[in-house]
């Protein structure tokens, strides 16, 4: 597999993520993954999970570079969702989306959070490229 391509395809084994999200793609797990660390404030563990290239973007913020993420994105702990209104899932390109409602102060919102993989040839393996937030 080349650099820069969307990875997605079944795996062997099933498994079930936080609030009962099945993980039958390793593209699912590596964002199950990602999301975890992101609720816990756990900087290094995201930037793992992420390709030097990555990419931010959102109504809020937006930026390149993996430095950039880790300094300002990652450093701040992802609210959890209040509710999940749509579960991890995959599309036949390779992108992962789910739906989700979250409080900021009094105010409650919805978004729509996808994440691109990519191929690393350095580390052998699917890491996230970008990842977008829009308001559904």
């Amino acid at each position: 597999m080349g650099a820069n391509q969307s990875v997605c395809g079944p795996c062997a084994s099933t498994r079930t993520g936080k609030a009962g999200e099945r993980q039958t793609d390793p593209a699912l797990a590596t964002v199950a993954a990602w999301i975890r660390a992101r609720e816990v404030g756990n900087v290094e563990e995201a930037a793992a999970l992420c390709h030097q290239d990555f990419v931010f973007s959102s109504p809020q913020l937006s930026l390149t570079g993996l430095d950039k993420a880790k300094a300002r994105l990652f450093a701040q702990v992802a609210p959890e969702p209040e509710a999940i209104l749509m579960p991890l899932r995959l599309t036949s390109e390779g992108v992962v989306y789910r739906e989700i409602s979250f409080k900021v102060g009094y105010q409650r919102l919805a978004i729509r959070q996808e994440w691109t993989l990519i191929w690393d040839e350095q580390s052998k393996r699917a890491l996230i490229g970008s990842v977008s937030a829009t308001r559904v």
